[in-house]
Formats: structure tokens, C-alpha cells, sequence
């Protein structure tokens, strides 16, 4: 009896903590793909060459591309305004104003745009380099408009 009094405690206790757990969205690579579609549309619309790089929510690399006679440090750039707005969970945008040029892996440049649900929680981050940063920022976001999240 006291065996199966003990079995039960732990199947609440272990439904009560599955329940806890908030499962939310995740960025896939099928996602980023069309985010990144859509930002060379807007590049070649533009007649633009940019690099795209897309995150997860941690800062880590999910998909990259750089266009045609796109720079190994535009790509860089690219890269690190991405990493920075994940990672910090604010855009590049935002982070220019902090005036923390030392903060580890910190972008201060606009082009790092934060991939957010309808409720606000960020999955990811784009990061665009190739133009001026105003450009940048509206490449990511014509990109953003692609998916449905």
C-alpha cells in the first residue's frame, strides 16, 4: 500500500512539473529560409548585394547567405548584428544607444532586427549588411514579412 501511495505521489509530482514547462515556438531552418527569400527579393528589388544572417534565440547560427560580390567583413557585419540582437534580445538598433562599445559581442550598428510572436516572445534575430543601416534594417524587416509567426 505504501508503495503505491509513493508511485502516485511521483506521477503528480512529475505531471505537475511537465505542466510547468512552457513550451514555446522554436526558429527552424524553413522559417529563416523564407525570411531570407524575402530579404533578396527586397536586395535585388533594390539592386543590392547583402548578406543575411539568422539566429535562434541563443545566438546560435541557423542560416547564412551572402550574395554575389557581397565582402568577407559585410558578411562579418552581417553576422554580428544578428548575434548581437539575439543574444541580447534587443535590436542593433537599441543597443547603438546603449554607448557600450565594449560589451562582449555587442552590435552598435542598425541591421539586427529581433524575430518576435504575435505575444512578443523573441525566437531569433536577422542580421543585414550591405547598405546603409537604415537599408539594413528595412531589408530585415521586408524579410520578417514573409513569414507568418
Amino acid at each position: 500500500m505504501k508503495q503505491k501511495k509513493i508511485i502516485f505521489l511521483l506521477m503528480v509530482v512529475v505531471s505537475l512539473a511537465i505542466k510547468a514547462q512552457s513550451l514555446k515556438p522554436t526558429l527552424n531552418f524553413s522559417t529563416t529560409q523564407k525570411i531570407i527569400e524575402g530579404c533578396i527579393e527586397y536586395a535585388k528589388t533594390n539592386q543590392l548585394q547583402m548578406a543575411i544572417a539568422v539566429y535562434d534565440r541563443y545566438g546560435q547560427l541557423i542560416n547564412f547567405v551572402k550574395m554575389d560580390g557581397v565582402s568577407i567583413g559585410t558578411s562579418e557585419v552581417a553576422r554580428w548584428k544578428g548575434k548581437s540582437a539575439s543574444i541580447y534580445q534587443y535590436t542593433t538598433e537599441e543597443t547603438e544607444k546603449w554607448n557600450a562599445p565594449m560589451a562582449p559581442e555587442i552590435a552598435t550598428i542598425p541591421g539586427g532586427v529581433l524575430i518576435k510572436l504575435k505575444d512578443g516572445y523573441v525566437i531569433g534575430s536577422i542580421g543585414v549588411s550591405g547598405a546603409a543601416p537604415a537599408i539594413d534594417v528595412q531589408c530585415a524587416v521586408f524579410g520578417l514579412k514573409k513569414v507568418e509567426l
